[in-house]
């Protein structure tokens, strides 16, 4: 069964997911939130690209 941790907010809950071997995390911490009209810029943004949000 693979997991995903959502709600992660900071660095060490993101680092304790890791060290329990958790398959995938989302959040705050991984990505804000965007309004639905920015999505277009963002995915034909390069990979690896920072975002200004």
């Amino acid at each position: 069964m693979e997991v995903t941790a959502e709600g992660v907010k900071t660095p060490e809950q993101l680092d304790y997911l890791r060290r329990v071997r958790c398959d995938e995390a989302q959040g705050y911490l991984i990505g804000k939130p965007v309004a639905i009209d920015d999505i277009p810029g963002i995915t034909a943004k390069p990979f690896g690209q920072q975002l200004n949000t």
